[in-house]
C-alpha cells in the first residue's frame, strides 16, 4: 500500500519545494483540492472547494479529551460535513495547555491513524457452559467462528467479542470415556439477544429388539425449520434398527435466515438404552472500555453517493497505512474569524462501514483545518 502511495506522489515530491505548484490562494482561484480513489472506482474523484457548489468548511471543537481540528469538503448546504459525497479530515490533540502553539501540531512528515472513533467502545463477555451432558460426556471442546478448538477437556469456558451485528458461531463437541462423541453448532446474538437462531439437539431412545432406536431431532429458535438427516430423512424423527450401519448420525436445520444449526452422534455403542447430543448454554455481558487518545492522530470520513458513512478509525489500519503531510503553512482566517492551516497531504488507508466491511482509501491533495 505505501509503495502505491509514493508512486501517486512521485512527481509531487520532486517538486515539493517549488510553492507555485501549490493551487493559487488569490483573485478567487480554487485553493483546495483533494482528488482520490476508492475501491471500486473505475476513475479518480476530485473535489474542489469552489467548483460544483463545493466549500471547505474549517472548525475546531474542544472538550475534556482535547481539540479535534476539522477539514470538511462538502456541498455549501451541508456545513456540518454530513451529506452524500462528503470529505472530511480530523486532526486529534490532547495538549489542552493554552500556552501549547496549535499551529506547530499540524507538522510535515507522517502522521498516525487514530484506532477508534471514540474514547469508549463496548465488547462483550460470554460464559458458556455445556448442558444435556449428564448421560455419559466428560470432556469438552469449543470453537467461534472457525476457530481451532480450545479448552480441551474444560466444560465452562469464557471468550470476548467486539461490539458486533453479526452473529456468532459456536460449536460444541463433547467425548465420552467409552468412545461416543457428540457435536452441536448453532449460531447466537454477539449481544446476547436469545433464540434468534435455528438450534437443534439429537434425542435417542430405545424401543424395543423389533424397531431398534428412535432418533428425535429436538428443535429450538424461532420460524419454521427445514429438516434434514445424514440418512436422507426430512422427518424430525427417524428409526434405527442397527446403529451399527453408521458410524455417525447428524441432523441439519436451517430457517428463512441464511443460519443454520447442527447436531452429531457418533461411535454408539449397540445395547444403550438413552444419550443425547451436549448443548450449551451461555451468558453475555457488555464491557466498556477507554481507549486513550494519542496527540498527533488523524482520521479520515467519506460519505459516498448513497449516504454511507466510512471512516478510518472504524478498524485496524494495514501495517503500511500512510498519511503524510508534504506542505504545511498558515492561511487566512475562515467565515467565522477563525485561523486556518493549509497543507499538501497524501494518504493511503482502510475506511470501515458500521457493519466493519472495509474498502481502500487513497489519494493526495491540498487541505485545511481551523485551529485556536
Amino acid at each position: 500500500m505505501r509503495n502505491l502511495l509514493f508512486v501517486l506522489f512521485g512527481v509531487l515530491l520532486l517538486a515539493a519545494c517549488a510553492k507555485q505548484d501549490l493551487p493559487s490562494d488569490g483573485n478567487g482561484d480554487p485553493v483546495f483540492s483533494v482528488s482520490f480513489i476508492a475501491s471500486g472506482d473505475t476513475s479518480t474523484n476530485t473535489i474542489t472547494a469552489g467548483v460544483g457548489d463545493y466549500y471547505l468548511f474549517t472548525r475546531f471543537e474542544s472538550d475534556s479529551q482535547g481539540i479535534l481540528y476539522t477539514g470538511a469538503f462538502a456541498p455549501a448546504i451541508c456545513p456540518a460535513g454530513d451529506c452524500a459525497r462528503s470529505l472530511s479530515f480530523e486532526f486529534r490533540n490532547t495538549n489542552l495547555d493554552t500556552s501549547f502553539p496549535s499551529d506547530n501540531f499540524f507538522y510535515e512528515g507522517l502522521h498516525e491513524f487514530a484506532a477508534v472513533d471514540s474514547v469508549s467502545s463496548t465488547s462483550y463477555v460470554a460464559a458458556f457452559h455445556p448442558i444435556n451432558d449428564a448421560f455419559v460426556y466428560d470432556s469438552f471442546t469449543w470453537s467461534f467462528n472457525g476457530s481451532p478448538d480450545q479448552n480441551n477437556g474444560l466444560d465452562d469456558i469464557t471468550v470476548s467479542f467486539q461490539d458486533t451485528i453479526n452473529p456468532i458461531s459456536v460449536k460444541l463437541t463433547a467425548y465420552a470415556a467409552d468412545g461416543q462423541s457428540s457435536a452441536v453448532q448453532r449460531f447466537i446474538s454477539a449481544n446476547g439477544t436469545p433464540n434468534l437462531y435455528p438450534g437443534v439437539d439429537i434425542l435417542l431412545q430405545y424401543e424395543n429388539d423389533t424397531t431398534g432406536y428412535d432418533l428425535t431431532a429436538l428443535l429450538s429458535g424461532p420460524g419454521t425449520q427445514t429438516v434434514s438427516w445424514s440418512t436422507g430423512s426430512n422427518q424430525s424423527q427417524i428409526n434405527i434398527v442397527d446403529l451399527t450401519q453408521n458410524p455417525v448420525y447428524s441432523v441439519s436445520v436451517s430457517d428463512a435466515s441464511p443460519y443454520s444449526a447442527s447436531a452429531t452422534l457418533g461411535n454408539l455403542l449397540t445395547g444403550i438404552q438413552v444419550t443425547r447430543t451436549a448443548n450449551f448454554d451461555y451468558s453475555v455481558s457488555p464491557i466498556t472500555t477507554t481507549t486513550e487518545i494519542k496527540a498527533g492522530e488523524l482520521a479520515i470520513q467519506w460519505i459516498d453517493r448513497q449516504g454511507l458513512i466510512w471512516r478510518s478509525d472504524r478498524g485496524q489500519q494495514s501495517p503500511d497505512a500512510v498519511f503524510q503531510v508534504f506542505e504545511t503553512e498558515g492561511y487566512q482566517l475562515n467565515e467565522n474569524g477563525q485561523k486556518t492551516r493549509k497543507m499538501r497531504v497524501g494518504f493511503d488507508c482502510l475506511l470501515f462501514n458500521a457493519a466493519g466491511e472495509s474498502m481502500t482509501f487513497s489519494g493526495e491533495g491540498v487541505i485545511g483545518v481551523a485551529y485556536p
